[in-house]
Parts: structure tokens; C-alpha cells; sequence
């Protein structure tokens, strides 16, 4: 690194002193205080550039963990090197984060276009969120899917349905169903911090159990589910001829 871009020892910026650790602290600093803090540099001193979002370290000076500023001279060569390493791929990374966004943004709103003009030959409009949908190139060699996962919970009738649930189990005959008495024990499983899993809870409405207890505890399920949250997932597929499966083009950087 040029000799330019380093500070000294004896030149430190103005309104900074010297620890006997070597430490840049402000001379105002009071004595037990923690030293290295955003706030200590004073007005006009110079920034180290490309240092982070919240970082305006002073030029000629890194940041160990603790906050704390020491003189480039003072830290390995190779810790340097590794220090700008980082830093230059991490930027690359938040880049590349950028693009993916704005595909993805693009490609929501393409289809949306798309699929308002396709559905007005009709006379019909898209319903809100667009749930599953797969589009195939002409050729049958490319095709975008677009799915809609959302994540449910349980509001307090949850309780009922799981009092409804095991009365139904008294009710049925020792030896009968025991399939179904797994499943129902092992869906009010909870897990170490005492959440049920909803999924293994949804399984139950897949049961057909002609009882009236049963078909209560199913509606109570029902009306006991409240959506939290929604995610799109976006796949892209291609493959050289019709007789093959597709394959999908990876998007995650580990995939690639």
C-alpha cells in the first residue's frame, strides 16, 4: 500500500493521542472510557473510503472488532490484504444482490402484464396474489414457474380443536385406527420451546373420520388458521429437446 495512504505513528490526526498500545484515542477521552467509537473522530478528519455502510473510519487506520483504531502500519500485511479481499467481494456480492432483486422485480411484473392481457380476451382480471402459475415457451424447451408459499399459525381455537381431537380418541375403540392416533399424537407434538408444527396440524384435514366430534375439531382447524406471511418463489427451467425432464438454471449462488 503507497506510503501516502498511511498514517504514523508520530502523525496522528488532530484532537487524537497515542496509547501506550498503541490505540488512537481523542485526547478528550476520559480515563476507563471505550476508546475506537464512530463518534471520537473529530470533525475533518480524513475517511478511510470503501469501509462499510455505517463506517467512517479515518484514512490510514482499520477497525479490529472491538472498534478500536489501529494504524495501518501497525496491522500484517497479509491481514491488509485479506481486510480489502473481503471487503471487495462482499461489494460484489451486494451487486450482484441488486441485479437479482430487480430480475425478480422485473420478471413479476412482465407476468402480471402478460397475464392482465391474456385474461382480457376473457373479460376477466387477475384475483389479487397470483398463486402457482408455469408459463412454457412455444417450443416447449424454456417455462418460468412462479409459486406462492404462505406461512399460517394458529389463533387461541387451536386449543379447541386439540381438546375436540383427543375426545375423539377416547371415543374410538381400543385397537381401532392406530394409524390415525399416531398421527394426531405426533401433530400436538411440540418442540423444545413449545410450538406445534403447523404442517404436521394441517395433515389432519386430509383424515376422513365419519364423527361429529371429528368433523368439529376439523372446522374449529379451519377457522383457527390465520396466513402470516406470503413468499414468492421464482424458477426458471430449460432443457435441449421434449423428451428430456427440465432443468432448472440456478439463481442461488451455492446452486451455480
Amino acid at each position: 500500500m503507497p506510503q501516502g495512504n498511511l498514517q504514523t505513528r508520530d502523525k496522528n490526526p488532530e484532537g487524537y493521542r497515542r496509547s501506550q498500545s498503541g490505540f488512537l484515542l481523542p485526547i478528550t477521552m476520559a480515563p476507563g472510557q471505550n476508546p475506537g467509537k464512530e463518534d471520537d473522530i473529530p470533525e475533518g478528519c480524513p475517511r478511510t473510503p470503501n469501509r462499510g455502510k455505517e463506517d467512517d473510519t479515518p484514512a490510514g487506520y482499520l477497525r479490529n472488532p472491538q472498534r478500536h483504531l489501529i494504524p495501518m502500519e501497525m496491522v500484517p500485511p497479509l491481514e491488509r490484504e485479506k481486510d480489502e479481499l473481503v471487503r471487495e467481494l462482499t461489494e460484489a456480492a451486494k451487486g450482484l444482490n441488486r441485479s437479482i432483486r430487480a430480475y425478480k422485480l422485473r420478471v413479476m411484473a412482465d407476468v402480471q402484464a402478460y397475464l392482465e392481457r391474456s385474461l382480457a380476451r376473457y373479460g376477466v382480471k387477475p384475483r389479487g396474489a397470483k398463486g402457482n402459475l408455469t408459463l412454457t415457451s412455444f417450443n416447449g424447451a424454456l417455462q418460468i414457474k412462479i409459486s406462492t408459499a404462505n406461512r399460517v399459525d394458529f389463533d387461541e381455537r387451536i386449543q379447541a380443536v386439540q381438546a375436540l381431537v383427543y375426545a375423539c380418541l377416547d371415543e374410538f375403540t381400543e385397537g381401532s385406527r392406530k394409524e390415525v392416533k399416531v398421527l394426531i399424537e405426533d401433530a400436538f407434538r411440540s418442540n423444545q420451546d413449545g410450538i406445534i408444527s403447523s404442517t404436521r396440524v394441517l395433515r389432519l384435514l386430509r383424515l376422513d373420520i365419519d364423527h361429529p366430534t371429528w368433523k368439529a375439531a376439523m372446522d374449529a382447524l379451519r377457522d383457527s388458521i390465520q396466513v402470516v406471511s406470503s413468499k414468492e418463489y421464482l424458477r426458471v427451467y430449460e432443457r435441449d429437446t421434449n423428451e428430456e425432464s427440465f432443468r432448472m438454471i440456478p439463481l442461488n449462488v451455492s446452486d451455480a
